[in-house]
C-alpha cells in the first residue's frame, strides 16, 4: 500500500496535520536508520500514528466502543487507541510493533521497543511543525541516546500534563534513571 497517498487522501484539508505527519514519518525513517532499526516500519509507523486524530468526538467514541476501549481512557488520547484500531481492523496491518507503536505514542508504555521509542520521540521533534524548547532540546538528545531522549520527554509531559495517563507515569519510574 503507497501510505503516502493513503494519508494525503485522509487529510485532505487538514494541511497542518498532514504537514506533522509527513515531519513524524521523515524523522521517525531517520532515527530509524540511524540506530538500526526497520526504517520501513517507521515509516509506516509515521505515516499512520495520527490517521484518527481528525475524528469527530462521536465517531471516536463509537470507535472506542466497537474496539473495547475503556471510555475513561482520556480523551486527549483516544486518537492513539481508535489509531491503532484502524490499522489493525481496517487496514488489516497485524505487525504489534507497529500497532503498539501507534497505541502507546502520546503516553509511552513500560516495554517500547526501540522502533516504538523513536516514534514516540519524532511526534515531538519532527520539524515541520514542532518548534518549541522541548522539541529542540530532544532533537539533540535522541541523537544520542533514545532512553534519556524518553526520560526527558516524560518528564516534560508529566510537570506540563495536569493529569498524565498512568502509562505515563509508570514509563518515567523506568526511564528516570537515564537522566542522571
Amino acid at each position: 500500500m503507497d501510505y503516502k497517498k493513503y494519508i494525503t487522501e485522509k487529510m485532505k484539508g487538514y494541511q497542518g496535520r498532514l504537514s506533522h505527519i509527513l515531519g513524524v514519518q521523515a524523522e521517525a525513517v531517520r532515527l530509524a536508520k540511524l540506530y538500526g532499526l526497520d526504517e520501513e516500519k517507521a515509516s509506516i509507523m509515521g505515516y499512520l500514528h495520527d490517521i484518527a486524530k481528525k475524528l469527530d468526538d462521536q465517531t471516536m467514541r463509537d470507535y472506542m466502543i466497537k474496539a473495547g476501549y475503556d471510555l475513561k481512557i482520556p480523551k486527549k488520547i483516544w486518537h492513539a487507541y481508535v489509531g491503532e484500531y484502524i490499522v489493525r481492523d481496517e487496514l488489516k496491518i497485524v505487525d504489534e510493533e507497529i500497532l503498539r507503536g501507534i497505541k502507546y505514542h502520546p503516553t509511552c508504555t513500560t516495554d517500547m521497543t526501540d522502533l516504538m521509542k523513536v516514534l514516540m520521540l519524532a511526534d515531538i521533534t519532527e520539524k515541520n511543525t514542532r518548534t518549541a524548547e522541548i522539541s529542540i532540546l530532544l532533537r539533540e538528545i535522541q541523537d544520542i541516546s533514545l532512553n534519556r531522549a524518553i526520560a526527558v520527554k516524560l518528564k516534560y509531559m508529566i510537570e506540563v500534563i495536569e493529569t498524565p495517563d498512568q502509562n505515563t507515569l509508570n514509563s518515567y519510574q523506568q526511564y528516570k534513571k537515564y537522566m542522571e
